[in-house]
């Protein structure tokens, strides 16, 4: 199945106080790449969201975007006063009012940014509500991710098919044009000779066509076509597969190339050059598309 690799998703649901939001952003790369962007008390849930999304997507670069707003109160951090340091921390700055003769009052924000003064305690680590609920938003982020995958796709499978076919046709164009292979080069050599011999007649007409056949034979590009067929069916059902097809269809199009390479380095004739340099532009406009199927 032809899938795009560009797409935009995003999911937001509220549970029990609990907001979660995931933004997906897809996009064209060789390999699967994931950036995942989270706040640090979910950090323990990164490896599992990665996984999920590789269980759904196989090539391409993710952007993952998670945030989480939590209004419950046991999302609120306890602070705790170490009065003794406090104390000792204002006995200190006075005794040094003493010392030096500074008699500015000393603000409680001093004494307050103390380190160990003041001191949280954290909520606690994300369990499996919090689990749950990243599931829930990430699954239905990942269906609409997909859905615009999908899509983007049948347009593309829908260009691709009909490119597909040009090339059928150039291919059935160059087997015709080749089937006379042998009478054109026997014109072709026949020719060239009586040039040679200003205009007099030729007295072995059997070796003439003796030396044609062998210049036809090394001009026969029967196997190239049979390959190129064979090629263009593959495609076609890598197409409809239900596995990402962007990697085959990318090496199917390399051996399309060296196909039409040889066939047109193998026959000298017009026609037939024409059709090669027709179906290698159609197949450098199927590389531009598969760039972004997954």
């Amino acid at each position: 199945m032809i899938k795009s690799m560009t797409a935009y998703a995003e999911n937001t649901i509220e549970q029990e106080g609990l907001t979660v939001s995931v933004e997906l952003k897809s996009y064209n790369s060789r390999y699967l790449d994931l950036i995942l962007r989270m706040p640090t008390s979910y950090r323990p849930f990164e490896s599992r969201i990665k996984q999920l999304i590789s269980a759904w997507i196989g090539r391409g670069r993710v952007e993952i975007s998670l945030t989480v707003a939590d209004e419950r109160s046991s999302a609120v951090p306890v602070y705790h006063v170490d009065r003794a340091r406090a104390v000792a921390y204002h006995e200190a700055l006075r005794t040094l009012q003493a010392e030096t003769g500074i008699q500015s009052p000393i603000p409680i924000e001093m004494v307050a940014r103390t380190e160990g003064v003041i001191t949280a305690t954290e909520p606690e680590t994300a369990g499996d509500f919090e689990w749950e609920c990243i599931l829930i938003t990430l699954n239905g982020c990942l269906e609409a991710l997909d859905t615009m995958r999908e899509k983007e796709g049948a347009f593309m499978a829908t260009d691709l098919a009909g490119r597909l076919d040009c090339i059928e046709a150039m291919v059935a164009a160059i087997e015709a044009q080749a089937d006379g292979l042998v009478d054109a080069c026997y014109e072709r050599l026949k020719n060239r000779i009586e040039t040679l011999l200003n205009g007099n007649s030729i007295a072995d007409e059997g070796r003439i066509a003796q030396e044609a056949a062998i210049i036809a034979d090394k001009s026969d590009v029967s196997e190239e076509i049979v390959r190129a067929r064979s090629h263009i069916e593959q495609f076609r059902a890598a197409m409809k597969a239900e596995d990402p097809c962007g990697r085959k269809l990318n090496f199917l199009l390399q051996e399309f190339n060296r196909e039409f390479n040889t066939m047109g380095a193998k026959t000298g004739n017009i026609g037939i050059s024409e059709n090669v340099v027709a179906a290698k532009t159609e197949l450098e406009k199927l590389r531009e598309q598969i760039q972004n199927v997954e």
